[in-house]
């Protein structure tokens, strides 16, 4: 519940939440879902997508450009998913049939 709560903080900062207060209180998107971005939301909490891709350790080796490239594909796919579309796929995933045997 305390993680859950500094992330809801942080999210607050970040203007993506409000808080409000009262017997029914909590928190809310601040816009749309489907304005908030996911990649976005990610890095403001937790910082880069893939560390490793920009560590002082790493700039020598082999690896480096493949681990930016790996970074910047999946910050690819996080930017064009939006709040609205894990709605949308968590609906649709409860919809779905499951058949057992």
């Amino acid at each position: 519940m305390r993680y859950l709560v500094q992330i809801l903080i942080q999210l607050k900062r970040m203007k993506l939440v409000e808080s409000i207060r009262g017997k029914d209180g909590g928190y809310r998107l601040a816009e749309s879902p489907g304005k908030i971005n996911l990649g976005k939301a990610l890095r403001e909490i937790g910082g880069p997508l893939l560390p490793v891709a920009n560590s002082p350790t790493n700039q020598e080796s082999p690896l480096a450009e493949i681990w930016r490239e790996v970074e910047n594909a999946m910050a690819t796919v996080l930017d064009r998913v939006t709040f609205e579309d894990i709605l949308n796929k968590a609906k649709a995933s409860r919809q779905a049939m499951v058949y057992q045997i």
